[in-house]
């Protein structure tokens, strides 16, 4: 659903999993967590949830409101909480409008849950990582209750669709035989900095993040040239 078109009363909630991306990885993640998280928020607030939104655009946390929605027949709202992927939970829009993350609802997906209260958003992040530890490694996250009024100002629009119009645009370029990179530039309006191949990885999983860094040596017009990303 367009942000646009949520009305101004109903009441929105952003879905999320937290967690390790590498336990997640391992272990798999499923988002029945997020409908236990759900069901938790609606519980604490007296709410029922009319629309759930993506967190950020660009990761796995892409996913678990389209599953949550299949799950509950919840609609999604094509719209995310930052227009990009961050690593930490309060680092959001809702944030800058006065929408705090508490009351924050935690749970895996045996059902085991938490809700947690904290003045800063912060300190709902701090305190939920031990938590994510004692669920396994992950957790669905149901938080950043607003009204639909509030979303609009509070969310990016146009998220789900920005990133099928990439997918589109690659399966078309793949097909014409195109370079994927290219695609997603002209999609995108980006630019491309290297080609090249990765020579070096280095990881570790701290607090339940993963942190860490990637060299990526340059090959052809690019040789000689390398870019080390942290990650």
């Amino acid at each position: 659903m367009w942000l646009d078109e949520v009305p101004d009363d109903a009441n929105v909630a952003i879905i999320s999993g937290m967690g390790s991306p590498a336990a997640t990885k391992e272990r798999g993640f499923d988002c029945i967590a997020c409908v236990h998280a759900l069901r938790r928020l609606e519980a604490v607030t007296g709410k029922k949830i009319d629309y759930v939104a993506a967190f950020e655009v660009g990761g796995g946390n892409f996913m678990p409101p389209i599953y949550t929605a299949c799950y509950t027949g919840i609609k999604v709202i094509n719209a995310d909480g930052v227009g990009r992927a961050v690593p930490e939970s309060f680092m959001i829009m809702p944030e800058i409008h006065n929408v705090r993350s508490a009351p924050f609802a935690m749970a895996n997906e045996e059902n085991l849950s938490a809700v947690l209260y904290y003045e800063d958003s912060s300190g709902c992040e701090l305190i939920g990582r031990p938590i994510v530890n004692v669920f396994g490694g992950s957790a669905g996250v149901a938080n950043y209750i607003m009204d639909g009024a509030t979303a609009k100002k509070a969310l990016v629009a146009g998220s789900y669709e920005l990133a099928r119009s990439i997918g589109e645009a690659v399966r078309k370029g793949i097909a014409a035989v195109e370079r994927p990179v290219e695609c997603i530039a002209r999609a995108t309006g980006g630019i491309e900095i290297i080609e090249g191949k990765l020579s070096e990885l280095r990881m570790e999983t701290e607090n339940s993040h993963d942190w860490g860094y990637e060299i990526i040596e340059g090959t052809g017009t690019y040789t000689g040239k390398s870019i080390k990303i942290m990650i």
